[in-house]
């Protein structure tokens, strides 16, 4: 709800609450089972706050794929086409998507609904071919996509879903930016014209690719709508000057060639680990683009000011975590160098030649400084003592295994000495302070769910350093 609060002062009228299975279905106790899920109650609490702020408030569940989570149990063996993706044209796959979609969308005001669909790989290569044969692809992903479009017209809702399978299995690569890719015209005809494609992509950073692939959604008969993304995944925190030149290129292109709907997503891959607040200068961006012909960057600081009462370039400031010296386009990289420097074994550091002769410590022990200080600042900046933490750790981590490994070569017995007796406990001391920075942050901002991945990094990580 404080989100919601921030988002709608930037202008945001739409939210698009994503729940693979992390929400109740009546009868299905497996959904969600030790992941946290929304209650029906908790989800309609939010569509309240949300419809009082003026903001449409909506479900995306996932009809196809991404469902890896539920389908691991034994219960759903005869729902399950390969160990990610539904078990298509099967009546049982159908009497449990009816329940899903109608568990989802129940709490909500808004009759629109997005059912995904996305990145369903290898759709009809398992179980599907063992029951059926070879089917083409395309011809299973559009029946199967008729038949979640009737059951989401049976109970008034308007369905969208990601596009991105079309054009993948029309590439030869997989790809879905392939230029090369082909999706036959039976194909195009048979997609629903009732259904909205969303056409999602946080990757390029030249406006004319965008408009090209707006016309390759528009010439398949449908307007999309346009989903961007704000870099919150992969990252400690959001990584904010790529989702800027990103979010620019694509919010050029989507006013240019006239869409309609356009909004920014937020995902939570390999853990979650960021702080999903760190995106906020983000959102306040697309914002900016969203209600002006261009970002016109004092009033993007002011207006980010008012919404969050803290100061946008401290909060960027952060996201040198992983925009290290040595970078030629900090703005046009999307690198989580930070991540793999605080996770990769202090004794193997088998990714140390990524970064040699970079002047890391000084880069990180100079940011930790800067935002030990800023989180001092506004109420809402207290969130910045999570990178602080995290920088503060790598300062001492990054050239441990060097240091150490050059002392032991030399024999130089006194440096190891002193390695061990003083960078040692310093370093295991800030990890200490790295991980409980981390859970306060976790805590104090989502269920305790998914936290328990986190703390098995740093308890590997600590292990390893004693």
């Amino acid at each position: 709800k404080a989100y919601l609060l921030r988002c709608a002062l930037m202008g945001v009228n739409m939210a698009v609450l994503y729940a693979e299975d992390t929400y109740e279905v009546p009868g299905e106790p497996f959904f969600g089972y030790l992941r946290g899920r929304y209650t029906a109650e908790e989800m309609k609490s939010l569509d309240d706050y949300a419809a009082s702020l003026g903001i449409e408030m909506f479900p995306c569940i996932q009809a196809l794929a991404h469902l890896a989570q539920v389908l691991q149990w034994p219960a759903y063996a005869e729902r399950r086409d390969t160990a990610d993706v539904l078990l298509a044209g099967d009546e049982k796959t159908y009497e449990l998507l009816d329940r899903m979609i109608a568990a989802a969308s129940a709490p909500f005001r808004s009759r629109r609904i997005h059912v995904g669909m996305d990145e369903a790989h290898g759709i009809g290569t398992g179980r599907y071919r063992q029951l059926n044969g070879e089917k083409r692809p395309f011809d299973i992903l559009n029946a199967h996509l008729a038949r979640v479009r009737d059951l989401c017209l049976r109970r008034g809702l308007r369905p969208m879903i990601w596009s991105d399978m079309y054009f993948r299995l029309g590439s030869k690569t997989n790809g879905y930016y392939d230029k090369e890719t082909v999706i036959p015209p039976d194909v195009a005809a048979a997609i629903p014209r009732d259904v909205e494609l969303v056409y999602w992509d946080y990757y390029h950073l030249e406006p004319d690719f965008y408009a090209d692939w707006i016309a390759r959604h528009r010439a398949l008969g449908h307007e999309p709508i346009f989903a961007g993304g704000v870099w919150t995944w992969n990252h400690f925190w959001c990584c904010l000057p790529f989702s800027f030149t990103a979010t620019a290129a694509a919010m050029t292109a989507c006013k240019r060639q006239g869409l309609q709907e356009a909004f920014v997503t937020m995902w939570g891959d390999d853990g979650m680990e960021c702080d999903v607040f760190s995106a906020l200068p983000g959102i306040q961006f697309f914002c900016e683009h969203g209600y002006n012909d261009a970002v016109d960057p004092a009033r993007l600081r002011a207006n980010f000011r008012g919404s969050c009462d803290a100061d946008f370039d401290d909060w960027v400031r952060a996201s040198e975590l992983d925009l290290i010296p040595g970078l030629a386009a900090p703005e046009r990289s999307n690198a989580n160098v930070g991540k793999w420097l605080l996770w990769q074994d202090p004794m193997l550091s088998f990714l140390d030649p990524q970064v040699e002769g970079l002047p890391l410590r000084e880069h990180y022990a100079a940011l930790a400084e800067f935002l030990e200080g800023a989180a001092k600042k506004e109420a809402l900046s207290a969130r910045l003592r999570l990178p602080a933490a995290i920088a503060r750790a790598l300062s001492l981590k990054v050239n441990l295994r060097r240091d150490l490994a050059a002392a032991l070569r030399s024999g130089d017995r006194a440096r190891v000495g002193q390695l061990a007796e003083n960078d040692l406990p310093a370093l295991r001391k800030a990890v200490d302070a790295a991980w409980k920075a981390h859970r306060a942050m976790w805590l104090a901002t989502y269920k305790p769910f998914g936290l328990e991945v986190i703390e098995g990094r740093y308890g590997k990580l600590r292990t390893r350093l004693e």
